[in-house]
C-alpha cells in the first residue's frame, strides 16, 4: 500500500514540476513575442515559432486540467518571479476560456498584487486571446486601488482591436481622483478610437492643465 502511495506522489511531484517548466517558459516566450512585435527589426519567421512554441506549452497546461489550473493560481499566490507571474495569468486565461470560476479567482489576485507585479499581469491579459476576459476586467474600472484601475484601463484599451471592450465602460474615470487613472483612460478611449468622448477629454485636460 505504501508502495503504491509512494509512486502516486511521486507522479504527482513530476507532474507539478512539468506544469512549473510550462508555466516558466510561457513567461519567458511571451516576454519575447511582445518585444519583437514593438521592435521596428521584428522578423515574422521568428515571430511565428513564438507563437507555436507557447501552444504548444498552452496545450500541455490545458491537458493538465484543474491540476494544472491549481498550479498557476498557487503561483501567483507565492511567486515573485515576472516571468512565472506571465506565464499563469496568460495561461489561466486561456485554461478558463470556459470556465469563469478560475478567471474570478485570477481577477482577485490581480487586485492584491503588489504594484512591481502589476505589469506581468497587465502584459498577460493584454495578449490573452479571450474576450470573457475582458467582461471580468470591467469590473475592475471601480476598484479602490487607483493603480489598479488605471492597469485595467491600459489593458481594455490596447484589447480593443478584439472589439470586446466598451469605451462607454472607460469614459467615467475621466473624472477619476487620480491623475494616472484620468491619464490612462483617455489613452485607452483613443485606441478604441471613440469619438464621442473627444469633447469631454478635452475638457477634462483644460480642468487639469498639469497632465498636459
Amino acid at each position: 500500500m505504501f508502495g503504491k502511495l509512494g509512486t502516486q506522489i511521486n507522479t504527482i511531484a513530476f507532474y507539478l514540476g512539468l506544469y512549473e517548466e510550462h508555466i516558466l517558459e510561457i513567461g519567458f516566450l511571451l516576454n519575447d513575442h511582445v518585444l519583437l512585435k514593438e521592435s521596428l527589426e521584428e522578423e515574422w519567421l521568428n515571430n511565428r515559432e513564438i507563437e507555436y512554441r507557447l501552444e504548444a506549452h498552452i496545450d500541455a497546461l490545458y491537458t493538465g486540467g484543474d491540476s494544472a489550473l491549481k498550479k498557476c493560481l498557487d503561483t501567483l499566490l507565492v511567486s515573485d518571479d515576472l516571468d512565472e507571474i506571465l506565464g499563469s495569468v496568460y495561461a489561466i486565461t486561456l485554461i478558463c476560456s470556459k470556465d469563469a470560476s478560475g478567471l474570478l479567482q485570477l481577477f482577485e489576485l490581480f487586485q492584491k498584487a503588489e504594484d512591481e507585479l502589476v505589469e506581468a499581469y497587465i502584459i498577460g491579459f493584454k495578449h490573452s486571446k479571450i474576450s470573457i476576459a475582458a467582461e471580468g476586467l470591467l469590473t475592475l474600472l471601480k476598484d479602490e486601488n487607483p493603480f489598479i484601475r488605471a492597469a485595467t484601463a491600459e489593458i481594455l484599451g490596447y484589447r480593443g482591436y478584439r472589439g470586446d471592450t466598451d469605451p462607454h465602460r472607460i469614459w467615467p474615470l475621466f473624472h477619476d481622483k487620480d491623475e494616472s487613472v484620468k491619464t490612462a483612460a483617455m489613452v485607452a478611449v483613443m485606441r478604441l478610437g471613440f469619438k464621442e468622448a473627444v469633447p469631454s477629454m478635452e475638457q477634462t485636460v483644460l480642468e487639469n492643465k498639469e497632465m498636459l
